[in-house]
């Protein structure tokens, strides 16, 4: 051993500046960005852009050596402007985030969906069409309309072709049903389609869920027995070991113990009724019903359980209910994403709040993105429906999606008409398309936020309606695209083919038909 260490100190290089210079050296390439591990991880950085030009992609086809190359991408339109109508592909292959803006009738929904089937096909002969697909991902699209005039949601027309799963509130189930399977059976769908009841089992949830279902509320203000709540949560976590999984049978128990006011008692109540009438709960103990301490619920238990369960039951004291257990039989777990398949959770319902169906779906991603294994991809349609500028939970879990899309494997697309929606959101998302619409308000929150619409034109006032110009003459299904990180240009640098970024620059998009049905709506 002591051998070895001589003939090191023996080998020691000379230590003169001349000489330590050189050595230093070795590791920095040259102005031609020579060295083969920064050329390898330039056409690695180059394989993982969000958008690539057909040029792009035909260079890196002649320069590949490996044969690995673009392994998985899909057309998503051309540039108008090019007589070629050379396709302009999104790369399905690695993680990226989408924001698409625009009002009503743009072609918004269109875009997404079209990226949706990019991601999701897997019927070889359409696929063909648009690219490849080896490794389809795992889809989830989050809808609601309050007021329901906007119909299902555009993405569930993927049923065509792609198997889909539609998960609707459970007050509302008989008339989504209809909806979509009307719908399903007009495009040739039906086979390929299923509308079931949104039940979340209880074991999935924690506390912190708990919590944040508990404390929505539409003014913002925390409701008045929140601290209660927080209290109760905490204890049931201390005696857990500080784990938070959630025992619903102890917390419903502790909150029973609790003298509450009658100012926060109702409204507490009225919280906990909607939430169990989304957990997958068992029939209530028979000996509980002889005892008179509870009621049956008639009409919820017949939409609840659909004839197949005995019902929920209602309190008429304070005791908390006494479930069967033994009996239970746990409904199909829908929110385990598999490859090629689609599931849309659509919350319209009139008596579900914007902020509710908020926080459900903040939970419904958050065990999505645990149970499924394989590449994702998650969709928001029609956002400014449900989602506002203020921070919710539902936010801040989409904007931890997106800042760690390459370890969770997940592609986000958020489709809305407001870009003022989120600005964080703005930010962070790889690709903005811009679809038609008019408000100067709305490019002035554009130019906080995206460079390329800052540095249009020098940025001045007469840059500023130039561009509103542009985005108001836009066409149906036309937008203007902004990805610093495109990949859309071979240029020539002494003699030599290099490709080039976007960066600040944009171009005008037109994405392309769909291959799945066409529902010929736009939003």
């Amino acid at each position: 051993m002591f051998d070895g260490i001589v003939d090191t100190l023996a080998q020691k290089p000379s230590t003169t500046d001349d000489d330590e210079l050189e050595r230093l050296r070795d590791t920095i390439p040259g102005n031609g960005n020579s060295g083969t591990a920064f050329e390898n991880g330039h056409d690695e950085q180059l394989k993982q852009s969000p958008l690539i030009w057909w040029d792009v992609k035909q260079h890196l086809a002649k320069q590949d050596t490996s044969g690995t190359g673009l392994s998985q991408y899909a057309v998503l339109g051309h540039v108008p402007d090019d007589e070629g109508r050379k396709p302009v592909l999104l790369n399905t292959n690695y993680p990226w985030s989408a924001f698409l803006c625009g009002s009503q009738g743009s072609g918004k929904s269109h875009t997404l969906s079209c990226m949706l089937e990019n991601c999701l096909l897997t019927q070889p002969g359409i696929v063909a069409r648009i690219g490849k697909t080896p490794n389809p991902l795992a889809g989830l699209v989050f809808h609601y309309d309050k007021s329901g005039w906007s119909g299902v949601s555009e993405a569930s027309y993927l049923c065509s072709h792609i198997s889909t799963t539609v998960l609707v509130s459970p007050s509302n189930y008989g008339d989504m049903k209809v909806q979509y399977e009307s719908m399903a059976e007009v495009y040739g769908g039906l086979q390929n389609l299923q509308v079931e009841p949104l039940y979340l089992s209880p074991s999935r949830l924690n506390l912190n869920h708990m919590l944040n279902l508990m404390a929505v509320n539409k003014n913002g203000e925390p409701p008045l027995y929140v601290n209660v709540i927080k209290s109760i949560l905490r204890q049931l976590k201390l005696q857990n070991g500080g784990k938070g999984s959630l025992d619903l049978q102890a917390f419903e128990s502790a909150l029973s113990d609790h003298d509450f006011t009658d100012a926060q008692r109702a409204p507490m109540d009225q919280r906990m009724d909607l939430l169990k009438s989304f957990l997958d709960l068992p029939p209530i103990l028979q000996s509980e019903m002889k005892r008179g301490s509870l009621s049956m619920q008639g009409s919820l238990a017949s939409n609840r359980n659909h004839g197949s369960r005995s019902g929920n039951m209602v309190r008429t004291s304070q005791s908390p209910p006494a479930y069967d257990w033994k009996s239970y039989i746990p409904r199909p777990d829908y929110l385990a994403g598999e490859q090629g398949r689609l599931l849309i959770i659509d919350l319209t319902d009139p008596l579900i709040e914007a902020e509710m169906a908020c926080a459900l779906f903040d939970i419904c991603l958050s065990i999505f993105s645990q149970q499924t294994k394989c590449n994702k991809i998650v969709t928001l349609d029609e956002a400014h429906n449900y989602m506002s500028n203020t921070t919710n939970d539902f936010t801040q879990n989409l904007i931890a999606t997106i800042r760690l899309q390459r370890h969770a494997s997940t592609r986000v697309v958020i489709a809305t008409q407001e870009p003022t929606l989120n600005t964080d959101l703005l930010d962070l998302c790889n690709i903005t398309m811009i679809h038609r619409f008019s408000s100067p308000s709305w490019l002035k929150v554009l130019k906080s936020h995206i460079a390329g619409v800052l540095l249009h034109e020098g940025g001045d006032e007469a840059g500023d309606h130039d561009l509103l110009r542009r985005i108001n003459k836009l066409k149906l299904g036309e937008s203007l695209l902004f990805c610093p990180t495109a990949a859309f240009k071979i240029v020539q640098e002494n003699g030599i083919d290099e490709v080039q970024k976007m960066a600040e620059n944009f171009v005008k998009f037109r994405t392309r038909l769909r291959v799945t049905a066409d529902g010929g709506i736009t939003r």
